[in-house]
């Protein structure tokens, strides 16, 4: 525990806490962002974090990356260029300095993405809305995640299926 904890702080993060919740009124949206939290802590309590630089997915099946993928080639790339709401959502700070941005960008613009290259994709891009839902604004629009639903179902799906993925993975070593 910190030793040092600013009761002005906490009574603040309460009330985001509160305000944050009471402004979400789908019930939906609620599900949906409930089913990512967890999903996404008990993958990270399991597997960890999967940094840039590893690539578990060349091994497995990604046939399950297949529709999230596209889902987010649809909505981030037109023309072959980057929409507007790519940076926006996922990188607003540091976007050029944001070495996932780097390598995840050129690989969501490919035509014939691989599998692997596939996964990579959404594991990075579900990591970045974890980050900006933990880490980001803290709640100062909540209102905005209704944009993000289909978003947060995407991921969710796409976790689930690469923890059963990876599974069968160890379970064959």
């Amino acid at each position: 525990m910190k030793k040092k904890i600013n009761a002005w702080e906490v009574e603040q993060q309460i009330n985001y806490i509160d305000n944050f919740m009471a402004e979400i009124q789908s019930t939906t949206l609620k599900d949906a962002l409930l089913e990512f939290v967890i999903t996404f802590s008990v993958f990270e309590n399991i597997f960890g974090t999967i940094k840039l630089s590893e690539n578990p997915f060349e091994k497995l099946d990604n046939s399950f990356a297949d529709t999230p993928y596209q889902f987010f080639r649809d909505r981030y790339i037109n023309d072959g260029k980057l929409a507007n709401n790519y940076k926006k959502t996922l990188w607003q700070i540091g976007f050029q300095e944001d070495g996932i941005a780097r390598e995840i960008t050129p690989l969501l613009k490919k035509q014939d993405a691989s599998g692997a290259e596939k996964s990579k994709v959404v594991y990075h891009i579900g990591y970045s809305f974890r980050n900006n839902l933990f880490h980001g604004n803290k709640g100062k629009e909540p209102f905005r995640l209704a944009e993000y639903e289909e978003c947060f179902v995407q991921i969710t799906k796409f976790m689930k299926s690469l923890m059963k993925s990876l599974t069968e993975g160890l379970n064959e070593s």
